[in-house]
């Protein structure tokens, strides 16, 4: 067992950036395969299409996320703009405008969070009134940025993840030499592709591929594994999976890995492939942080 500090990232953004956070989301998963074992560091991304849920606010639905992302609370929040600059709430701002101020009067207060803009450089013509107001309120949001700050334009997806990982990279040590207020334990794992069922045949044998193929041509083949933690936690934890390591066929390959029912002493892990791919062998690599 080991202890480590959490790190809660909080990202903010319009929904023509989906692509942008999905790859931060990706740069903080390999981040963690460094961090968590050379510096004790696990940063979690939270944002309101993981987090949130259905529900009732006195506030309205930015109520209700506020509540959930606690963005005074969090490490660093990240913003992402492109072409547009939200839908307005109750309070007549847009919701990221709104989440970017809580940000700011945070930091403004007590110095965090580390606030971190990125701004599309994506070409983009506007086609309606509607579309030119949104893309000239990003235009104002980023000329009146506060004199405090330093904002960042990228290219593309592939470009954003590039800069973010190597931000964050540059930003993670400073953070790894204070000690956690509240320590984490964390347990980091590889579990591989459970070879006694793949040996059935299921995922790498053309003959029972094929004939599963002519009775269901969608049908998933899966494969799932139980993996015990080393120690049980006190809370159910957060469990991150990645794909580490792959033995395919010469086809395309199709492979994912998710995490099914999580519990105090160990969790489910899903190995899945579809249509005709052919698996042979493989191995996903994972991390649980909780109490």
């Amino acid at each position: 067992m080991e202890w480590i500090r959490l790190l809660q990232i909080v990202v903010a953004s319009p929904s023509d950036v989906q692509d942008e956070r999905d790859a931060l989301v990706a740069a903080v998963q390999e981040l963690n395969r460094i961090y968590v074992k050379e510096r004790r560091l696990y940063l979690n991304v939270l944002r309101w299409e993981d987090n949130a849920y259905a529900g009732f606010h006195a506030d309205g639905p930015q109520g209700l996320i506020d509540a959930i992302l606690r963005i005074p609370q969090c490490d660093v929040f990240i913003g992402i703009f492109w072409k547009r600059f939200g839908t307005p709430t109750r309070d007549g701002t847009t919701g990221t405008r709104h989440e970017f101020e809580s940000a700011y009067n945070a930091w403004k207060a007590k110095g965090t969070p580390h606030i971190a803009l990125y701004f599309s450089q994506k070409e983009y013509l506007p086609r309606t009134l509607e579309e030119n107001k949104q893309q000239a309120e990003v235009l104002s949001f980023k000329a009146n940025i506060p004199p405090e700050g330093l904002w960042w334009e990228y290219r593309d997806k592939d470009h954003f993840k590039e800069v973010i990982f190597r931000h964050l990279a540059t930003f993670l040590p400073e953070k790894s030499l204070v000690p956690p207020e509240d320590p984490q334990m964390v347990q980091v794992g590889e579990t591989p592709f459970p070879e006694e069922l793949a040996e059935a045949g299921r995922f790498y044998k053309d003959e029972q591929i094929k004939e599963m193929l002519k009775n269901n041509p969608k049908e998933v083949r899966e494969i799932r594994v139980f993996v015990k933690f080393n120690i049980p936690f006190k809370k159910k934890p957060q469990v991150t999976v990645s794909l580490q390591k792959i033995d395919a066929g010469d086809r395309i390959i199709r492979l994912s890995t998710s995490v099914e029912e999580i519990r105090l002493d160990g969790f489910t892990l899903r190995f899945a492939t579809w249509l005709d791919s052919k698996v042979y062998s493989a191995v996903a690599s994972w991390v649980a942080v909780g109490e």
